[in-house]
């Protein structure tokens, strides 16, 4: 007996493999059959010659069991990348089969990865396998962002560049651009839906951008990018002059802050922190120029001896406390000028040692003199010496005051 398959169109010939044997459909007489016979199901007879004489004839029955119908299956189905589909997942019909050919092969494993080709699958039924049926499948590439948005430092009112993404997969791609206040791509507020976004920088503050975009497999995120934008803070070097003060009180040389601008405009005392990188050198132990940190005012104090002091300083906008610049005041101090005024006073001729007096006070000879062009000079800030010398007749070098001794005749003195 030999069972065989619709599909596989047996023929006489492969009934048996011996040379010259000869197929016939009865047990005796009959005509035999070419070997291009296609077999059916019923009994065949084979017989052989030798030395001229045909043997009995061999019995065969032959079964020809129909093939099935190809399987119903999609014709066509479509993957994305990132799913890595495999074999088994064209169809959930038991037991089948697939091949990348038409005919013949070898069937594939169920746990092959499909890529982008045809398969062909059947199904094998009372032994004998189906037709096979052709499935076209396409796999599409998944999205993927590989290249994020780069972070941004800019100053307020300054012009940005456009953010952009690279992204990969089957398009078409649609974008949304997001904006956070937070370090985060979930929420936030939508501002755009074109490929690149170009953020403001009216406010000064950090914002953080992220975009999703959709292609035909699926939708990803970019990661929250910052953009940061700070006040501009400009302060140039500039030299203050000035002379020492003749009080408690410092000379005023000058402010940093004019020389200073936030966005280009001057700022007020409370808009900035000042600190001091580098003070001035001094001179031994004596004073030197300094920068009032509250106010920006360049102060030289009492008994500060001349010549060019440097400062260097940092000026921080406080809105935006990072952004800060670092600049030098020079400072030149001159000397105070001293202006003596020429003093008439008399005095009556006494028995004893007496001040001369003016108004009923003690005079003092600094009294109408000029320092730095300040009436007034105090003791304390001068030093007083004589330049000739009058018997009878002193000037106090500690208080000014002009001292007649009893000894001194009637007469006009003068003291320089």
């Amino acid at each position: 007996t030999q069972t065989y398959c619709s599909a596989e169109n047996k023929k006489v010939s492969d009934l048996s493999t011996i040379v010259g044997i000869k197929w016939y459909t009865s047990a005796t007489g009959g005509t035999a059959l070419p070997s291009t016979t296609v077999l059916t199901s019923q009994k065949y007879y084979g017989a052989v010659m030798a030395n001229g004489c045909e043997s009995a004839r061999q019995e065969v029955t032959v079964t020809i069991t129909p093939t099935a119908a190809a399987p119903a299956v999609a014709a066509t189905q479509t993957y994305c990348s990132a799913e890595n589909k495999k074999v088994s997942d064209l169809s959930t019909i038991a037991g089948i089969k697939w091949y990348t050919s038409a005919t013949g092969g070898t069937a594939l494993a169920p746990t092959t990865v499909l890529t982008s080709q045809k398969y062909y699958g059947a199904v094998t039924a009372n032994g004998c396998e189906s037709a096979r049926r052709e499935v076209t499948v396409t796999i599409q590439t998944s999205m993927m962002i590989t290249g994020q948005p780069h972070q941004a430092n800019y100053y307020k009112g300054a012009s940005a560049a456009a953010m952009s993404v690279v992204a990969t997969g089957t398009g078409p791609f649609t974008y949304k651009w997001f904006v956070n206040t937070t370090n985060s791509n979930i929420g936030g507020t939508q501002v755009a839906t074109t490929s690149t976004f170009t953020p403001p920088t009216s406010v000064v503050g950090i914002k953080y951008y992220y975009v999703e975009i959709t292609g035909t497999c699926g939708t990803v995120k970019s990661k929250a990018t910052p953009v940061i934008v700070t006040n501009r803070v400009q302060s140039d070097s500039k030299t203050y002059t000035g002379h020492p003060s003749t009080n408690s009180t410092p000379t005023n040389a000058g402010n940093i802050l004019t020389n200073t601008k936030i966005n280009g405009v001057p700022p007020t005392p409370t808009e900035v922190a000042i600190s001091i990188d580098t003070p001035a050198t001094p001179q031994g132990s004596a004073p030197v120029p300094k920068i009032n940190t509250t106010t920006g005012v360049v102060e030289i104090p009492q008994g500060t001896p001349p010549g060019t002091y440097t400062i260097r300083y940092k000026v921080c906008d406080k809105a935006t406390p990072a952004t800060c610049v670092i600049t030098t005041a020079t400072v030149v101090v001159t000397s105070n000028t001293i202006q003596a005024i020429d003093d008439n006073v008399s005095v009556e001729k006494s028995t004893t040692d007496q001040y001369v007096k003016v108004g009923g006070n003690d005079f003092n000879v600094l009294s109408n003199d000029k320092l730095a062009g300040v009436t007034g000079i105090q003791p304390s800030q001068v030093d007083i010496q004589t330049t000739n010398t009058v018997t009878g007749l002193t000037i106090e070098p500690a208080t000014g005051k002009v001292k007649v001794s009893s000894s001194v005749q009637a007469g006009v003195y003068t003291l320089k």
